[in-house]
């Protein structure tokens, strides 16, 4: 895999064995080069001297190797990704594209500078293992913790030690879940370590809400009164001025 300028484009280009245009694999390759699937990189299928390259547009697009390197990178920013990264799953599973295809590595996600949006390398019949590229990840956000606000590099710690002890058969689906549960372990333990308030109920003030003439029941004569009303009560409250 390479980085590659033409035409004031850039493009990932990728080395390829001959693959079929029959069968699901010349299916899933026709699909790429129709960019139907929101969330991946629209790919074009080229022949140089023989030698078939997938081409992906990456044009005006920031790699997480590349913002994490510079120190860019964000707890929101990182959460972003996985959100889109799932929601690219979903879209994925309507194609019926295998989520193993997809390359988890850092120089593989990218970030729309424009928009934020981001988008995945997808590689018919890759090769390599998903749960390679997933280690690879988790380790090269280690390897750049320097700078990032304390509450990420926490969860990066957890994020890492969650995938190193899952078994061989690591999914995308499963990357994103492992990031989640990170997550979430961060802000149980917030929870946890807030003190516990007792709740105090009072009772809440009268408002004033108007006038109105009452009769007094002694001598029969109109006298006119306030209206209270207690909020987040249906029942008023009156109260005669003597």
């Amino acid at each position: 895999m390479e980085k590659v300028t033409s035409l004031n484009h850039q493009y990932l280009r990728v080395t390829v064995d001959q693959i079929s245009e029959q069968g699901m694999e010349g299916y899933r390759s026709r699909i790429l080069q129709q960019n139907r699937i929101k969330g991946l990189l629209q790919m074009d299928k080229r022949y140089l001297d023989n030698v078939c390259y997938y081409y992906y547009d990456v044009t005006s697009m920031n790699s997480l190797e590349n913002l994490i390197a510079q120190g860019t990178i964000t707890s929101g920013r990182l959460n972003r990704m996985f959100e889109i990264l799932g929601e690219t799953l979903e879209h994925m599973n309507s194609y019926l594209m295998k989520q193993e295809d997809l390359c988890l590595r850092p120089e593989c996600m990218l970030e729309k500078e424009e928009t934020g949006d981001w988008f995945f390398l997808y590689i018919p019949e890759y090769q390599e293992k998903q749960r390679q590229d997933a280690e690879h990840l988790a380790e090269f956000m280690l390897q750049h913790v320097e700078g990032l606000e304390e509450e990420t590099v926490e969860n990066l710690y957890r994020f890492y030690s969650d995938v190193i002890q899952v078994g061989e058969d690591l999914s995308a689906g499963g990357l994103i879940k492992l990031w989640n549960r990170a997550f979430q372990k961060q802000e149980e333990e917030i929870l946890d370590a807030e003190p516990k308030q007792e709740m105090i109920c009072a009772e809440p003030a009268f408002v004033y809400t108007g006038e109105k003439l009452f009769s007094n029941d002694q001598d029969g004569r109109k006298k006119r009164g306030r209206i209270y009303q207690v909020p987040y009560r249906e029942k008023d409250f009156s109260v005669n001025d003597n």
